[in-house]
């Protein structure tokens, strides 16, 4: 079916609730009271006294407004129908009510692309988690923290690359330590419990000689 066969028979200018006609020039008292597109859910027009409408600005279809739910891009501000709502999510998941238009999500304005494991991070993120991916202005290159320091510890020559992967390895270290600390706690408890239980089997052990 082509683009044309899609619209067969639509009035292009005419209101579907009113019946009021239209052109694409038609203006009272400087106001515009045509719609400049079919709705692309219900496939029908209304002048703007009839009905509300709006365009997704990434695909640039018309919709009424009571047909779909817009959404409002954080990046651009701009309308966003549900069909171009960008699927992509920051890996901290820390933006998971948040949503983001296709087109903020590819130009990079949302996201930013690891290029070792691609995986994506939010802007927010870039700027504030050393795990997150940083741009090297020196060596051009987007990684996250952990793969930024596997690069430096292969192959990295770059001054740059290695002021951001020195405060990922601190913390990775104080974390370590951190769990190493409560591993030891664990089996001193551990050790604790095993040596009652020797003690009250020794005392049992005591008393049933007795007997």
């Amino acid at each position: 079916m082509s683009a044309y066969d899609k619209f067969y028979g639509t009035q292009k200018y005419t209101c579907y609730d009113c019946t009021k006609q239209y052109c694409e020039d038609c203006q009272d008292d400087g106001g515009v009271y045509y719609i400049g597109g079919t709705c692309d859910k219900c496939e029908r027009r209304y002048c703007l006294h009839c009905k509300k409408v709006d365009v997704c600005t990434s695909c640039h279809n018309w919709y009424c407004v009571d047909c779909i739910d817009f959404k409002q891009c954080p990046q651009c501000d701009e309308n966003t129908c549900p069909d171009c709502v960008s699927e992509v999510r920051c890996r901290n998941t820390c933006c998971a009510d948040k949503i983001s238009c296709n087109n903020c999500a590819e130009d990079g304005n949302a996201f930013s692309w690891c290029e070792s494991c691609n995986e994506a991070y939010c802007v927010d993120c870039c700027d504030s988690d050393i795990y997150a991916v940083k741009f090297c202005d020196v060596c051009e290159t987007s990684f996250c923290g952990q793969c930024r320091v596997n690069i430096c510890k292969e192959w990295g020559n770059c001054a740059s690359c290695y002021q951001f992967a020195f405060p990922v390895l601190l913390e990775d270290k104080e974390r370590k330590e951190t769990q190493n600390n409560e591993l030891e706690n664990e089996n001193k408890e551990q050790r604790n419990e095993i040596n009652e239980l020797k003690r009250k089997v020794k005392d049992l052990t005591g008393e049933l000689g007795e007997v």
